[in-house]
């Protein structure tokens, strides 16, 4: 207080706030009691807003339970994870009870626990003559905790406890209140009667009951289990987004769900998950039903692995499979998961499913009951960037073709079809349209956001010193509405100024990098409540470099205390896992090392899957907290940040797109953890300069980005709740058949549509010069997307379709497409289509040819090269039959060679680009770096290692593995003597007459290692790093039978069988019988209320009493002797007739 930004408020307003959060309260209530359908919760959500501000140390009234009251108003607006942030953490002797802090924050396991330990307490001291039963203190405590206990047990099984008779009694105690001494207690009270009566209506059960009535039998066990995991895991509520989406649900159909991040979507997703998991198979169906999870990168896609892993645990008897086709050890398509009879989610990008498509055919499609497309807006094309709809690699293009293929099959095998967006915005309702398969359809959206966002930028004086002003928060201004109209709140000197001020002869862009990393570092400090903040510094460019002047800076800063941004207990096996792998693959002098070293980690989409993996960990368990990555991140990943340091708005010379980024600021805040997440834009001191004879801004490009985007986000918030209609798509396909067109104008001069129709129909692209005119690459790709679709249809109906059929298949195929959903229907896109679409038999006249295109996942003018090529990489794989047992020089040059020939094929080809040089032709140097490193005679200098690798990831990891993946499925296709065959299982791969080397290399590739088995390790994060993978790797040879061939010792089968043998044997579970005991209930059968009811053990020395959750004893019986040693993993309850406790486990399948 005193201090500038808060010169009118002193310790006397406090009281005055207090009063006004007393009233915003009161407001609430009363539009509440007069209409539910109000918009009572902003007073609620404003009066918490002011309460937890004043619960901060240096201004709260002593004693006052103001976290308490913040956190119960949370509770009653629905937000539940600022309420659960608030009270993680208190100030070390704050009074209140434990209880009511669980129960508050919606922690019920802990608050349950809390009210068992109040009886166990409470019977001890009732039996020492310690309680007087004349104490109105404690009888309104004990009847506190006996409606706490009876709300939990509901929230615990959604069973019929009188939950109702509970919150009323909390409101008849509430009013026994009002004229307490301690002003807070009427308050405190009412506030935690009416929370709890939000939690009834908001718990998950009422869902789970109402998804049960339109879902399978066993997909109502699951979700019953699915339920009970949520109440032990913390997620016992549904949030207001969460709500809108689970109603979609219930209608089984296709919707696409837009919500902000922080919203709750993935809680829809698995919901989905579940029950396409255990839906009523297809007539005829034998194998397990599939979910497939569909993402746009790997590191979302090892995330999502994980997340469902965790939440599908224990949900059936029988386990669900869940496995990631992402990259890592990809067994492909030949995995168990195909022919298993287990339900099994199947993760993968948006260019692996494609290949899955393609690969198998859509016969797999049969199994499919559920398809998620998560960050499904990234089928929007930007329109700044058509040159990848070209050569066919432009993302929003693949998802595109993806898309419509999936949209076609779902007519076939009935499945449903969720898709996922955080920012869609314009983009909404024609996916809402493209999705549903409905003109009229419209997505399932909401504004919430479980957490407060505030958007602002971090002002860096010459001298180093920072300030902090914010613009927005949950995308609505912050300038003030009094005499100072152009302010907005700011915090001066947040922290000390940088060592050594900011250099005036560095770049603009150079300048920020000091005060942006000590920022962070101070960001991150440890603040005395013990909380531990952690930041993102998200780059849009050039991490490197920036990277490199960070290593320097704390180098230079060494002899300065730093702020305590980072720790880590010494001995931690995760950390030092961390640190192998790092020097593995960068080296002990890396800036990628350097910086992890001292607990700041580099994260980009070019990092080794191993690393990348191990980096998110250390990141998720709060060992580091200071990361810098790349924007590519904003892509869904979840690094949970409080801070977000954005260096640059722009790419290049283009401002960042608005929806890049609002989804990028939106990962700024951690529900659960904190109350908000802060983005700020570093930023220059702003100058200024006298034109025309006035004073204005001196132009900066980075302030003008800003100060446009936060204007424009404003702008975009308002629209949204306003309910503007905003229907603008960007579709992929339709820019493509414009841009077609109008390449095809630029080559004749012009031309009516009759001319381009007839161009259309006659144009074979497959057989132009070396350089051909961009309207040629265009139809490339189109034609790409017009044989896909078209095998795929023959596919699903076993059928050639006749030139009749054709036409209405692409008319149908038409309308699935994402461009007949953004154009409205445009007549003219349509007809481009069907005139191309109809010659496609024309100029690919064999349908053998067609399927051998089609199964390339190339172009057609780059799959003719393949195909020509074919049969020379089919004769250079099998002379790898004896790969195992060859030296490791002779390894590397089989897999150079194999290489070399795909680079023959321009897609594949390698660049000649290296860092800043751009005649660069030694790539085997780098490809035996990669391999064999030991076996290269120059290692690269420190700040030679980014380049290389960011080398070895483009054209060996990304394009060696596509080019490898392409022709194997090719291969894979026809026997050795050109017999069609479907390799569905791993038994079927050696009909290709293939060596097993030609399975592993993609592998090999991936993980930088010339032994399969080192590959297979390091996939399954079995080894600390590649040496000690190749070493272990040493063991599985010399267990094999001598004489063994070696084209068997690669047999996948073999060696995963050897690996899992390795493993340590599993803790055994938790027996799963029912527990059953004779009891002696305290009153007769017909005084108690219900006859079956949840009861709780209090156990004594040889004796069990049973109560019920409001602490009411209801039975005795003897400790049996099999007495579990956890009885709080079991479900208890008395049966009355009978005078009998059943237990069994809540959980029972975990």
């Amino acid at each position: 207080m005193g201090r500038d930004g808060l010169a009118s408020f002193g310790a006397g307003d406090i009281a005055g706030y207090l009063e006004e959060a007393m009233l915003l309260l009161e407001s609430g209530w009363l539009e509440r009691s007069a209409d539910i359908t109000s918009p009572w919760r902003t007073s609620i959500k404003r009066a918490a807003e002011i309460i937890e501000w004043l619960s901060q140390s240096q201004l709260k009234p002593p004693g006052a339970p103001l976290h308490l009251l913040a956190a119960a108003a949370y509770q009653l607006a629905d937000y539940p994870a600022m309420a659960l942030g608030l009270l993680r953490r208190l100030p070390e002797g704050e009074p209140l009870s434990e209880l009511l802090r669980q129960f508050l924050r919606a922690d019920f396991p802990a608050a349950f626990q809390a009210a068992q330990t109040f009886w166990s307490n409470y019977r001890g001291l009732r039996t020492d003559g310690r309680i007087d039963p004349n104490d109105l203190e404690v009888a309104a405590v004990q009847h506190t905790v006996m409606c706490v206990g009876t709300i939990c047990a509901f929230l615990r099984t959604g069973g019929d406890a009188p939950v109702e008779r509970a919150v009323v009694k909390l409101e008849a105690l509430a009013l026994g209140f009002l004229h307490s001494r301690d002003p807070y207690s009427y308050l405190l009270a009412r506030l935690t009667a009416a929370s709890a009566r939000r939690f009834i209506e908001t718990c998950l059960w009422p869902q789970i009951d109402k998804l049960r009535l339109t879902s399978s039998g066993p997909a109502g066990d699951a979700l019953t289990q699915f339920a009970r995991s949520a109440f032990a895991n913390k997620r016992a509520l549904v949030w207001p987004a969460q709500a809108a989406g689970i109603a979609k649900l219930r209608d089984n159909s296709s919707f696409v769900l837009c919500t902000p991040t922080g919203s709750g979507k993935t809680t829809v997703a698995t919901l989905g998950a579940v029950q396409g998991l255990f839906a009523d198979p297809p007539a005829g169906g034998a194998a397990g039903n599939l979910v497939l999870y569909l993402v746009p990168s790997r590191a979302l896609a090892a995330e999502v692995e994980g997340r469902l892993a965790e939440d599908l645990r224990g949900i059936a008897a029988a386990p669900v499979v869940v496995t990631g086709l992402y990259g890592g050890v990809d067994w492909g398509p030949t995995d168990a998961w195909i022919q298993t009879d287990q339900p099994t989610v199947v993760i993968c990008t948006f260019e692996k499913a494609d290949a899955l498509l393609r690969y198998l055919g859509v016969l797999f499609l049969s199994r499919v009951r559920t398809v998620i497309i998560d960050e499904a807006h990234m089928v929007e094309q930007d329109e700044a960037r058509l040159t990848g709809l070209g050569d066919g690699t432009s993302r929003a293009f693949r998802l595109e073709q993806l898309g419509t293929r999936l949209m076609r099959a779902r007519e076939e095998h009935d499945f449903r079809i969720v898709a996922l967006s955080a920012v869609a915005a314009r983009a909404a309702p024609a996916l809402a349209r493209w999705v549903s398969d409905a003109p009229d359809a419209i997505p399932t959206s909401s504004s919430y956001r479980s957490t407060r966002q505030m958007l602002g930028r971090l002002e860096v004086r010459p001298t180093g010193q920072f300030a902090i002003r914010y613009s927005l928060m949950d995308g609505h201004s912050l300038k003030f509405d009094d005499e100072r109209r152009d302010d907005s709140p700011f915090v001066p000197d947040p922290f000390p100024a940088v060592p050594g001020g900011i250099n005036p002869e560095d770049g603009p862009e150079v300048r920020m990098r000091a005060p942006t990393l000590w920022a962070a570092l101070n960001l991150a400090a440890k603040r005395p409540d013990g909380s531990t903040p952690s930041v993102l510094i998200s780059l849009t460019q050039n991490i490197d470099t920036f990277a490199a002047t960070c290593a320097d800076l704390l180098d230079k800063w060494q002899d300065i205390a730093l702020p305590d941004y980072w720790s880590i207990e010494e001995g931690n096996e995760i950390w030092a896992r961390c640190l192998a792998t790092a020097i593995d693959y960068f080296t002990e002098d890396s800036v990628e090392y350097r910086l992890l070293a001292r607990g700041i980690v580099v994260h980009h989409g070019k990092m080794p899957g191993l690393l990348a993996r191990r980096l998110k960990t250390v990141i998720d368990r709060g060992y580091v907290r200071v990361i810098i990555a790349t924007s590519t991140l904003s892509e869904g990943v979840n690094i949970p940040v409080n801070f977000l340091l954005i260096p640059s708005v722009f790419r290049s010379n283009a401002e960042l797109p608005l929806q890049e980024f609002s989804n990028l600021i939106g990962r700024a805040g951690r529900p659960g953890v904190a109350t908000e997440g802060s983005a700020l834009v570093v930023l220059p001191e702003r100058t200024y300069e006298t034109r025309f004879g006035r004073i204005v801004p001196t132009y900066n490009r980075q302030w003008n980005g800003y100060e446009s985007l936060v204007t424009r986000l404003e702008a975009a918030t308002a629209a949204v709740g306003d309910l503007i209609p905003d229907d603008q798509a960007s579709s992929p396909l339709g820019h493509l058949l414009r841009e077609l067109e109008r390449a095809w104008k630029a080559v004749v001069g012009g031309g009516t549509e009759a001319e381009f129709i007839a161009w259309l129909e006659q144009t074979a692209v497959t057989e132009q010069a070396s350089y051909p005119p961009a309207s040629h690459d265009y139809l490339d790709s189109l034609d790409a997307f017009l044989i896909a679709a078209i095998q795929e249809v023959e596919e699903l109906k076993d059928i050639e379709l006749d030139p009749a059929q054709l036409e209405a298949e692409l008319a149908k195929i038409w309308r699935r497409t994402y461009a007949h959903a953004a154009s409205h229907g445009e007549a003219h896109l349509a007809t481009i289509w069907l005139a191309r679409g109809r010659a496609i038999k024309a100029q690919y006249p064999d349908a053998d040819q067609r399927r051998r295109l089609y199964k390339t996942s190339l172009t057609p003018r780059s799959a003719k090269l393949l195909l020509d090529r074919a049969e020379a990489i089919r004769v250079k794989l099998s002379e790898g039959r004896d790969y195992v047992k060859w030296p490791a020089e002779e390894q590397f040059t089989f897999i150079r060679d194999v290489l070399a020939f795909l680079s023959e094929i321009p897609v594949f080809a390698i660049e000649t680009k290296l860092g800043r040089k751009k005649s660069f032709d030694d790539w085997p140097m780098l490809l035996r770096w990669w391999l064999a490193k030991s076996t290269l005679a120059r290692q690269p200098r420190p700040n030679e290692v980014t380049n290389w690798y960011a080398f070895v990831a483009n054209n060996f990891i990304y394009r060696g593995t596509w080019g490898l993946g392409s022709v194997i499925g090719l291969l894979l296709d026809t026997t050795d003597d050109g017999q069609p065959i479907r390799a569905l299982e791993i038994a079927d791969w050696p009909l290709s007459g293939l060596p097993w080397i030609g399975f592993w290399l993609k592998e090999l590739i991936s993980w930088g290692t010339l032994d399969p088995v080192a590959a297979f390790l390091l996939a399954r994060g079995d080894a600390v790093d590649r040496p000690q993978a190749e070493l272990d790797a040493k063991a599985y040879y010399e267990g094999r039978p001598a004489g063994e061939d070696a084209n068997s010792l690669l047999d996948p089968r073999t060696i995963r069988a050897w690996v899992e043998e390795r493993q340590p044997a599993r803790a055994a579970r938790i027996g799963t019988a029912t527990i059953a005991i004779e009891v002696e209930c305290v009153r007769p059968a017909d005084a108690y209320r219900q006859q079956r009811l949840v009861v709780l053990p209090l156990a004594e020395v040889d004796a069990i009493v049973w109560f019920d959750p409001a602490g009411y004893e209801v039975a005795r019986s003897v400790k049996p002797g099999d007495w579990p040693e956890k009885p709080a993993l079991f479900q208890f309850e008395l049966l009355v007739a009978v005078s009998f406790v059943i237990g069994e486990l809540y959980l029972p399948h975990r």
